[in-house]
């Protein structure tokens, strides 16, 4: 995209902020919150003009910083049909760990903007949203979220007095940990007032926690102890590129074993995708027809018809279809996108009218939306097929992250992208969620102190009942049964390659385990409310 105006541009003085890979990472979100179209590019700072360097000098009161900004960098944005814009990247924050964070909306101006104090910005503004949204002015619900949110918006203060660029950029970094540690707080405290309100009297579904369990995954005797005795409904995945490498040659020893073991188990299953539109998921003969979409199509149709003839009736779900809106691989329109969604949930239907169809949806932060020509927004193609009279009986949602594409969210930003979902139609099911125990991708991000057993337990037990404090989320599903079930599981699983669990899986089953009772009303901590000034009497 040739440079031009509008643009934004952003210093950053300490480039050690940045996190592996912003540069190809970041994006950008116009006025309405929507992703727009746009290219970011980072720099070293050139040199100023005399002239400038003295009017810069002079107005910081310091001859010496002009000399220092030519050491910094530039985040420059350029972008299209809108006058003002957001910029979201990676950035290292410090304690919380290196995460995707966000600007507010800008104007351009002629001298950049400090990056961090931007970020700092919006988190306390968005952390004021949320307060309205969730009704969580009360210090006895957020529970010490307004006390950290308090100081960092005093240190947000200082630094938009301070003179020097920065000395502001080292208190806005410090702003900017404190904030998103007090919204972290928010969420959590959020989700546990719903979890008490939604189950506070009767226990969770008996569909809970589910777990994907891949053909390829070790059928050794820990494993499938353990998902007899922890999980309540298992996932067992559809490659078509694993069944039929070779057209004409299906192969489904593997998937008839986990198959046959659910059902003698009496364990609910879902089946799918049928159809995952990904490269490295579709076979080479499916493949050659990615710019002949009625050859595909009529390819597809044949995969989907033999799955659902062949296991029909042992399956009680059918992820007909992931990623339809992404266009990861396949560029489809609108239209095509709808015509292959009606036409394998009607295949389905034709072979078991009770049978239930959920339609996947990827990218729920739009992370690479922009970069994928024709692609629609996850919330935006449900809106479409229910518009055209496609009817399904659930959403599934997948939230992993880790890797190239799928940067690591703080907890708040996991709650807010799920209330998008809010209000739909069908129900929503966390179709696979998980992170890495270890650094699988280092322009993956983490969270706080990294990526470990330790953090991915922590993670899931936190994200698991955020989740599940949404009314309109039954089940979860763990993304990976076993790190063996292939080299793109490593790291993900319940249980490493060895064999040996881990610690997700026991934080897991506590959390199951919870769930098996009504919670009872919400505890007060009568600490912090006196800590607070406050009394308890918030709904």
């Amino acid at each position: 995209m040739p440079p031009g105006p509008p643009s934004l541009r952003f210093r950053v003085y300490d480039p050690g902020s940045l996190g592996p890979g912003a540069g190809a990472a970041a994006h950008l979100f116009g006025s309405d919150d929507q992703p727009m179209r746009g290219e970011v590019t980072i720099e070293p700072e050139k040199p100023v003009s005399g002239a400038k360097r003295a009017e810069r000098a002079e107005r910081a009161e310091r001859a010496e910083q002009a000399e220092q900004a030519e050491q910094a960098e530039i985040v420059r944005c350029f972008f299209v049909d809108e006058e003002v814009a957001s910029l979201i990247l990676p950035m290292r924050a410090g304690h919380a760990g290196t995460l995707m964070l966000q600007t507010c909306i800008l104007p351009p101006r002629d001298e950049p903007y400090v990056l961090l104090f931007e970020l700092a910005r919006h988190r306390i503004k968005h952390f004021i949203q949320k307060c309205e949204e969730w009704q969580m002015w009360d210090p006895a619900l957020a529970r010490g979220a307004m006390r950290l949110w308090d100081e960092a918006r005093g240190i947000f203060a200082r630094a938009l007095l301070a003179k020097d660029e920065r000395e502001c950029e080292r208190l806005s970094r410090k702003s900017l940990e404190r904030s998103i540690e007090a919204s972290e707080h928010l969420a959590m405290s959020h989700a546990e007032i719903l979890l008490h309100r939604r189950f506070g009297t009767r226990p969770a579904s008996s569909t809970t926690l589910g777990v994907v369990v891949r053909p390829s995954t070790p059928f050794t005797p820990a494993i499938v102890t353990a998902l007899e005795r922890d999980a309540d409904v298992i996932e067992i995945t559809i490659n078509w590129r694993e069944i039929e490498a070779k057209r004409g040659k299906p192969d489904f020893r593997n998937i008839d074993r986990w198959v046959k073991w659910a059902v003698e188990k009496k364990k609910p299953i879902m089946a799918g995708p049928l159809l995952d539109l990904r490269e490295e998921c579709l076979p080479d003969h499916a493949r050659v027809f990615r710019h002949d979409y009625e050859s595909f199509r009529n390819l597809a149709y044949d995969h989907v018809e033999r799955i659902a003839l062949r296991y029909g009736s042992a399956i009680g779900i059918w992820n007909v279809g992931s990623g339809f809106h992404a266009n990861a691989f396949f560029e489809l329109t609108v239209e095509q996108m709808v015509d292959l969604a009606r036409r394998t949930t009607l295949l389905i239907r034709q072979q078991n009218r009770k049978a239930h169809a959920l339609i996947e949806l990827v990218d729920p932060f739009a992370e690479s939306f922009m970069r994928r020509p024709g692609a629609v927004l996850p919330w935006r193609f449900i809106e479409i097929l229910q518009q055209q009279g496609i009817t399904f009986s659930a959403i599934g949602l997948r939230l992993t992250s880790g890797r190239v594409g799928a940067v690591a969210r703080d907890l708040f930003q996991v709650s807010c992208a799920l209330d998008r979902f809010l209000g739909r139609e069908a129900r929503v099911l966390i179709s696979g969620f998980g992170v890495p125990c270890v650094d699988v991708d280092p322009q993956g991000g983490s969270w706080r102190e990294g990526w470990s057993p330790k953090s991915q337990g922590s993670w899931a037990g936190r994200v698991a009942s955020v989740a599940l404090s949404k009314p309109f989320i039954d089940t979860l599903f763990w993304c990976e049964a076993s790190d063996a079930a292939g080299p793109d599981a490593r790291g993900y699983g319940l249980f490493d390659e060895t064999g040996a669990a881990r610690p997700v899986l026991a934080k897991l089953t506590a959390l199951r385990r919870k769930f098996r009772k009504p919670l009872g009303p919400r505890p007060v901590d009568a600490e912090e409310v006196a800590a607070d000034g406050s009394s308890a009497g918030g709904k």
